[in-house]
């Protein structure tokens, strides 16, 4: 079997060599390449005698070869090799302005141009992706259903497990469809016993991603960084804001408590999934300014961005006296507030799971309205005010816990020290291919 692997960081390299190695232990005659858009992904591969290739710096070094060419193709219309190349920047242009527009453009083309020669010559049984979104990502799949080669979406999921869908991940996931017209009532009502299934971490070295940064911060100004790099890194070097207004939440007032969870700025969910909100500062002020008159809000800042949302945002939180809670685990946070809202992360599962009253905001594929109450774009307040007296059903919780289960997860984590979601995958392989 010939696999194509394209992730993004040292950790997802190691998946695609531990899918490697449970196709190999089955008996399967396995080959691997392994595409990556960062350096770390690059060099765990590569360091490990892999087939390695650092996507975005290859199609950069092609699109300068190529630039002529591809100013013509630019000028002529919207498709190269039948393919839409302007729908494939689509992520890459909300996170930056306008004056990347061209050179994303540039590489698009140059993406595809590889991908059917990488494609061509490998001749891959199945590409596996990590995500759906970025530039490198769309490419691979736009030339892979042109050249009609199966598609497997991976993503770190909820719960110490792995996503695996054969349509897509986040608000692109297959089951999002299935949700939609099904109501939970007759679903799979066991217990969620899974869902606290832990397991050991392996030890990942820093060095990989230390490289990652130093090599941003020495070239994401020059000409020889490829433009789909640009802000997509959330490790990129950042200057935190000070004076934040943290503390505990004060559980003595009898007011009700909205937890406002924030995600990451470019994260793909936010970004292209998001339909009524463009940026936090926006989903901040039409939270605050919609609560019912009994309620205060608390907002929990993603672990990772904590003090970096803007200083217009913080200014806001200080002006309103809005509790900023970043300092507890999410299940004290749950457990001391009475409604949760997200826009469309993860945590929305975390809340159904600990049967929180939820409030979605954006688009998700667990939004159903059995558990949780679902924002249409039209009169927020009054959807808080529902909120108050929103009654959770445990069962249909439960249900669509494990629907999403049975149906877009298997156990075991990508950082998981011994990869148990590697045979899972391993398996689906050998069922879709041989």
């Amino acid at each position: 079997m010939q696999l194509i692997c394209i992730g993004y960081y040292d950790k997802f390299s190691r998946l695609f060599i531990g899918i490697e190695k449970a196709l190999k232990k089955d008996g399967l005659e396995t080959s691997i390449l392994i595409v990556s858009i960062y350096l770390s992904g690059f060099l765990f591969g590569w360091l490990r005698f892999k087939k390695s290739l650092i996507a975005p710096f290859a199609a950069w070094r092609l699109a300068k070869k190529q630039k002529q060419k591809y100013f013509k193709i630019i000028e002529e219309g919207d498709y190269y090799r039948s393919i839409n190349f302007k729908e494939l920047i689509k992520y890459h242009l909300k996170i930056n302005n306008l004056d990347f527009q061209e050179s994303l453009q540039i590489q698009a083309l140059s993406y595809i141009d590889l991908y059917f020669d990488l494609f061509i010559k490998n001749k891959p049984n199945a590409i596996l992706v990590i995500g759906d979104s970025r530039l490198a990502i769309e490419s691979a799949i736009a030339v892979a259903k042109k050249l009609n080669i199966k598609i497997l979406y991976l993503e770190k999921g909820p719960f110490n497990t792995t996503i695996i869908d054969k349509q897509g991940v986040n608000a692109n996931a297959s089951i999002k469809n299935y949700l939609k017209t099904n109501s939970l009532t007759n679903q799979l009502n066991r217990n969620i016993d899974w869902i606290h299934q832990k397991s050991k971490d392996y030890l990942r070295s820093p060095l990989y991603r230390l490289i990652d940064m130093i090599f941003d911060v020495l070239f994401k100004n020059s000409s020889f960084y490829p433009p789909d790099l640009a802000n997509t890194d959330v490790n990129r070097l950042k200057i935190r804001h000070k004076d934040l207004n943290n503390g505990q939440l004060n559980i003595q007032n009898n007011k009700l408590k909205y937890l406002l969870i924030f995600q990451i700025p470019n994260d793909v969910n936010f970004i292209l999934h998001s339909p009524y909100f463009e940026n936090h500062f926006e989903l901040l002020k039409s939270v605050y300014i919609n609560l019912p008159d009994n309620a205060e809000l608390i907002v929990r800042e993603h672990p990772l961005y904590k003090g970096l949302y803007g200083d217009d945002l913080y200014s806001y939180i200080n002006e309103q006296c809005i509790l900023l809670e970043s300092n507890n685990n999410l299940n004290d946070a749950f457990r001391n507030a009475d409604v949760i809202i997200v826009n469309n992360s993860t945590s929305g599962l975390e809340a159904i799971a600990n049967f929180k009253t939820l409030v979605v905001l954006g688009d998700a594929y667990y939004a159903h309205p059995d558990v949780c109450l679902v924002y249409n774009g039209k009169n927020l307040k009054q959807l808080f005010e529902k909120s108050i007296n929103f009654r959770v059903n445990h069962q249909y919780c439960k249900s669509l816990l494990n629907l999403i289960k049975e149906q877009l997860l298997v156990d075991g984590s990508i950082t998981d020290k011994e990869l148990k979601c590697a045979d899972s995958i391993a398996k689906m392989l050998k069922e879709e291919i041989t």
